[in-house]
């Protein structure tokens, strides 16, 4: 498994990535990188793939084919056909570690939904959670044989991590839980 690990890179994500993306390309004649943005995080003001892409020479294209779709009708969508998304790292104050591993459906939906109002993002924009899709009906092979069962996920606290605050509390799969197969991004 290949981290991308910005100290390799003068402390430059935007760099690392770029590498990453690089060998990507080299390794495995990858053309282009699909995301699943769906708007600016933060006070950015442009997409950050998109940028490395441009700005690295990597190589590489990025495509952004939920940009800028409502948050509802895209999970709507994704659950209506059938998609098996998995929290891989959640954030207080809207989550904790009992989201690891936890399948996005109706049940979690409705939770989230009520989540709104205290201005979480439905679909995460603003780094609430992260997840990985298992199962999206369109692969030859199942990834779901590469992560463990729900009940074998392993939440692990991250504490001081780069952008951080004192008062929020982050987790994400244990690595130990994961197979080396899987690709992750902390």
């Amino acid at each position: 498994m290949k981290v991308v690990d910005a100290a390799q890179h003068e402390g430059s994500f935007r760099e690392a990535y770029g590498a990453a993306m690089s060998a990507l390309r080299a390794e495995h004649g990858v053309e282009v990188i699909v995301t699943g943005d769906i708007d600016l995080v933060g006070s950015s003001t442009t997409n950050f793939i998109d940028d490395v892409c441009k700005l690295t020479a990597c190589g590489l294209s990025c495509w952004l084919p939920l940009w800028q779709i409502s948050r509802r009708a895209a999970l709507d969508e994704m659950l209506a056909r059938g998609f098996d998304i998995r929290f891989s790292c959640v954030k207080s104050p809207f989550f904790d570690e009992t989201w690891i591993g936890r399948r996005i459906d109706a049940a979690s939906l409705a939770e989230m939904t009520a989540m709104e109002a205290d201005g979480l993002d439905l679909c995460g924009e603003n780094g609430e959670y992260h997840t990985v899709v298992l199962d999206a009906g369109i692969s030859l092979y199942k990834t779901s044989r590469l992560l463990p069962t729900e009940e074998h996920l392993v939440p692990e606290e991250l504490e001081g991590s780069a952008g951080q605050s004192k008062d929020q509390r982050w987790w994400v799969v244990q690595t130990g839980s994961v197979s080396p197969y899987t690709l992750c991004a902390r």
